[in-house]
């Protein structure tokens, strides 16, 4: 037995865990040569449970994903030219920090959260409890940046304040409550479609295509495979890290596959809106299922979540958007 062994730390996010320690070095040697496969290091052992922990690879909507992603590039030829169309020109950062804080303060939240910009983060944009974490360089759009608010403060950010709310506070597990991240990633992604004139689920069908493409395929395999929709190499490597992180040598076949909880939730999520209404209030007792969803309302009768403007400001119109969504992706054929 090692007695000087580093004993695994137990507080570090999933995110962290399996965010390599080398991946700069990584990135430098891939791009050189994008037959390479990247070799990457981690602050501890990665346990095999920990890349199937949001569910295991499917095919299941992988034809939706792929007939969403040939839609794009018949009537747009490139990612770049649907970017520019769709998203609008890039910002700059001192917008995206005045956007963003001006988006926390119409809900009283700039005094309570704070916001982080690194060269080294993996995901573009990501919340922990009363943080913000930004990727650099800013990779944000003047068309689709409000999308992201919704996505990230709107849905995640209050879902989180209401259910620190609740009785089933960090308590999932004592009242039987089912894994939330198909519900939090899919109802966040309906809102980040919102402000966009074109609501195509297509980054998501990107993202569940990746996912699909790593659990078979190396990490060099998966990069050439999806440049026929996203021609940016650093974006493709950014997909491609996401769906490898975790794995040491990427040679190999193998996925983190909570990628697919976007496409997957997505889905999901539009449905469970249309068999009821419409009615977004449910879906913010807490970072819960929606099979879990009655279960909450009886355990909390009298709750009175705090609900985004885009929502209470006129219902009618969320209605709207949702089944413009549904129009567009036709999702009532998968």
């Amino acid at each position: 037995m090692n007695l000087f062994a580093k004993k695994p730390d137990e507080h570090l996010t999933i995110a962290q865990m399996i965010t390599p320690t080398n991946l700069e070095d990584e990135k430098r040697k891939f791009l050189f040569d994008e037959n390479y496969n990247p070799q990457f290091e981690y602050a501890q052992e990665i346990p095999e449970s920990v890349l199937t922990k949001y569910g295991d690879v499917s095919s299941e909507h992988l034809q939706f994903a792929i007939n969403t992603l040939e839609h794009v590039k018949k009537n747009w030829k490139t990612e770049g030219a649907y970017l520019d169309d769709v998203e609008g020109p890039m910002m700059k950062r001192e917008e995206v920090e005045k956007q963003l804080h001006a988006y926390l303060a119409t809900l009283g939240l700039d005094k309570k959260v704070r916001v982080f910009f690194s060269y080294s983060y993996i995901a573009r944009t990501s919340v922990q409890k009363d943080l913000i974490r930004i990727r650099l360089p800013i990779e944000y759009r003047e068309k689709s940046f409000l999308g992201t608010l919704h996505h990230e403060i709107g849905t995640h950010m209050l879902r989180r304040i209401n259910e620190e709310k609740q009785p089933w506070f960090e308590k999932h597990a004592e009242f039987g409550l089912h894994p939330y991240m198909d519900t939090e990633e899919g109802l966040a992604v309906l809102h980040q479609l919102i402000p966009l004139s074109q609501k195509l689920l297509r980054f998501e069908s990107l993202r569940y295509l990746a996912v699909y493409l790593g659990s078979t395929s190396s990490f060099s395999s998966v990069f050439q495979q999806l440049e026929p929709y996203m021609e940016d190499k650093l974006r493709r490597w950014n997909t491609c890290v996401r769906v490898k992180r975790g794995i040491k040598d990427t040679s190999k076949a193998g996925a983190f596959t909570r990628d697919q909880a976007y496409l997957r939730g997505g889905i999901h999520v539009l449905h469970w809106l249309e068999q009821h209404h419409f009615d977004l209030t449910p879906l913010y007792f807490g970072k819960l299922a929606v099979e879990d969803l009655e279960k909450a309302m009886e355990l909390s009768p009298s709750f009175q979540p705090t609900l985004p403007s885009f929502y209470t400001d006129d219902p009618n119109a969320y209605k709207a958007n949702m089944i413009a969504i549904q129009t567009m992706n036709e999702t009532s054929k998968m």
